[in-house]
């Protein structure tokens, strides 16, 4: 076996290029993201965080309409075109909200209704994508040893994202917010640039033999296989309580910031923040333990602790509603997505055939998600607004339900341990079926 050419990083020889690349796509991939999170969020807060439920079934119809388009592509084009065609396309959009938006007071205004759903529906997309096109070129044993070093990557972006937004919004004479959209078209730009060069250098990666790939796949071919597929049911039944979970605390923190915190500059500044902090305690263990801990822990126990932290959060706003606590618990869950349960869950779709990492997988990542935010979304409304509860009990409520996402995430990480092992073993099982 080939020596480690880094041992704090473990990065191998004959890896040290196609790692770097992977770590700048998802570096302006994350800043691009980073750059319009605040000012989408700040957008929805500003129209009211009652009107959050709507914007959000805006978002799972706008999915609904989308994913099948994206299904019937990506079974019908390269990878390396298919990719350069969506980013492009979604860059284009970004320059025309641009023009519909500048100069204008866009609170609570269509353009801004619709940017919200828009890039909600699409980031996530785009970050599939990007993980889709990663589990083509890496293994299961390097995505354990290089999937924290290319989050690092990303992270790095984001910061830098975070940064951008915070310090041109904080400035006594700052900029019309929506230029922000050019920057995040020239950040995709790069993106492009990025997967071209990595598609024309990475050694093609043999298809496993314990997988079946689906014939002639079409736009439903990702809803069939979650349907006929154990190990994707269970997948998406984590992934759904997981945005049902981090819906309830987005709404935790909308109703907060907009009850104690009215300037909407200070809003931004304040979710910025957040933004910088996640990521520099995600950083320093992207780059010093993601790996090892995937290695040494296994899948199980790196994507436990994240449910496990959203229960002791949602204990601690039920205990105190201050903008702290709220503060503490979305820096704390969110930091711990990215430094163990991101990598772990990317991790998952590299045993599965290449129609479940992109389609299967761009089903789970965009109409999953958006239903759980839909379903945590209208459930949160008809808790907090309609039946007057305390944001204090719904907290309460939100604990049970992030104890059943714990228990998912054990019986996910159980499932692909074994599915890996299979793949080391080379027996030709049904992909996502293995009895365990």
């Amino acid at each position: 076996m080939k020596r480690p050419t880094h041992r704090l990083l473990d990065v191998r020889r004959g890896e040290v290029g196609l790692a770097v690349s992977a770590c700048l796509f998802f570096f302006c991939l994350l800043a691009f993201n980073y750059v319009l999170r605040p000012l989408r969020d700040e957008m929805g807060i500003s129209g009211g965080p009652e009107k959050l439920a709507g914007l959000y079934t805006g978002t799972l119809i706008a999915t609904l309409v989308f994913s099948p388009l994206f299904a019937w592509l990506v079974s019908r084009m390269p990878r390396a075109r298919f990719i350069s065609i969506t980013y492009r396309f979604f860059a284009v959009v970004l320059v025309g909200f641009y023009f519909w938006m500048r100069g204008g007071d866009i609170k609570g205004s269509i353009a801004s209704q619709a940017f919200y759903i828009w890039f909600s529906a699409f980031n996530l997309l785009l970050v599939s994508v990007f993980w889709g096109f990663i589990g083509d070129l890496f293994r299961n044993e390097q995505a354990k040893r290089l999937y924290g070093l290319i989050g690092a990557g990303g992270t790095l972006g984001a910061i830098s994202g975070s940064q951008a937004t915070s310090w041109l919004m904080d400035r006594p004479n700052h900029p019309d917010p929506v230029t922000l959209l050019l920057l995040a078209a020239v950040l995709l730009e790069a993106c492009v640039q990025c997967m071209r060069w990595m598609s024309a250098h990475a050694p093609e990666n043999q298809p496993q033999k314990h997988v079946v790939e689906p014939e002639r796949p079409d736009a439903l071919t990702g809803l069939r296989l979650v349907w006929q597929k154990p190990y994707l049911r269970i997948l998406a039944c984590y992934m759904l309580l997981q945005t049902i979970c981090a819906t309830f605390l987005y709404y935790q923190q909308a109703n907060i910031l907009y009850a104690q915190m009215p300037d909407r500059a200070q809003r931004t500044v304040f979710l910025a923040d957040i933004g910088v902090w996640v990521n520099s305690i995600s950083l320093c263990f992207q780059v010093l333990l993601t790996g090892k801990f995937l290695q040494r822990f296994g899948i199980v126990r790196s994507l436990l602790p994240l449910p496990l932290v959203a229960v002791g959060g949602f204990c601690g706003l039920a205990s105190s509603g201050s903008l702290f606590a709220i503060q503490a618990a979305m820096i704390l869950s969110r930091s711990c997505e990215y430094a163990t349960a991101k990598p772990a869950r990317e991790t998952l779709y590299t045993v599965v055939s290449r129609a479940e990492k992109y389609q299967a997988k761009s089903f789970i990542d965009t109409f999953v998600y958006r239903g759980g935010d839909t379903v945590g979304g209208w459930a949160f409304h008809g808790l907090y607004a309609v039946a007057k509860m305390p944001l204090s009990t719904v907290a309460w409520i939100a604990v049970p339900l992030a104890g059943l996402w714990a228990v998912a995430a054990v019986a996910l990480g159980r499932r692909q341990e074994a599915l890996a092992k299979t793949a080391e073993t080379g027996a030709p099982v049904e992909s996502g079926a293995a009895r365990v």
